[in-house]
């Protein structure tokens, strides 16, 4: 028996692994590789198996177990008494037991949700219980206001642009403009873009960073009844190629595509 556990225990060093400790050593990153280590303790993992194991007249099981904590957070799972148990174990300089007890609601509703639906997609399942689903959906409703619902947004604009006309509505690096600038300049935006076809229910892509010209090419595509796709020019291109594509977009708007429209229609 003996001589048979010694050659199983060398031919189990062909599938040993690298420890943990090894890989931050040799990794630039060092302690910051890892910060959560998920456990599935399945020693002594329930009475079905010791049954099983009829001809054996002992079971071992740990008198002490050390942990050595390098990580921020430490989930395990282990079977107690035909059951699956959750514990985790965190520094404490970091998170709040409240935050924790979230993270174990998770996994639960995770868990259940597996054993009720083993065969969808795990993308599909839902992550939150009842009660969370519930503060967040009210929390999404933020305070109750009475408005006009025959009005849009765009309404109320030139509402405010008519009775405050030289207030600042927009600034950036390169200057500003007033309420009756900015609906000014997007009204002859807009003619230009329906000159050039775009209607209700095109899409129009604005195609442009953090400036004044995004706020007036905005105003200008829903003033002529079309909808805009922000795109940031620094995306990569294969993924503004898609957007475009997939969007089925009518006209891509830059600053000197508005630039341009303005000086043509003024």
């Amino acid at each position: 028996m003996l001589r048979e556990l010694f050659r199983q225990d060398e031919e189990s060093h062909a599938y040993d692994f690298c420890p943990l400790s090894d890989i931050q050593q040799r990794s630039e990153l060092g302690s910051e590789l890892f910060q959560t280590v998920y456990a599935f303790e399945n020693y002594n993992s329930g009475d079905s198996e010791e049954k099983s194991l009829s001809d054996l007249s002992f079971t071992v099981k740990p008198l002490m177990i050390k942990e050595e904590i390098f990580d921020e957070i430490i989930p395990a799972a282990y079977i107690d008494g035909g059951q699956l148990c959750m514990r985790i174990t965190y520094n404490t300089k970091l998170y709040r037991s409240a935050e924790i007890r979230r993270v174990l609601d998770l996994f639960e509703t995770f868990i259940r949700e597996m054993t009720e639906h083993p065969d969808d997609a795990l993308c599909s399942l839902t992550r939150l219980n009842e009660n969370a689903a519930r503060e967040v959906i009210e929390a999404s409703y933020g305070e109750t206001m009475e408005y006009d619902t025959s009005r849009t947004w765009i309404d109320i604009f030139q509402d405010f642009a008519r009775s405050d006309p030289d207030h600042t509505a927009v600034v950036d690096s390169t200057g500003s403009y007033t309420y009756e600038e900015l609906d000014r300049k997007s009204d002859k935006f807009a003619s230009w873009l329906c000159g050039q076809g775009i209607g209700i229910n095109d899409f129009v892509v604005i195609k442009m960073n953090r400036v004044k010209e995004f706020v007036l090419a905005m105003l200008g595509i829903q003033k002529a009844g079309a909808a805009y796709i922000p795109i940031a020019p620094e995306y990569p291109q294969e993924r503004i190629s898609f957007m475009i594509e997939d969007s089925k977009a009518k006209l891509i708007v830059d600053e000197q595509v508005v630039a341009d429209a303005l000086s043509s229609s003024a």
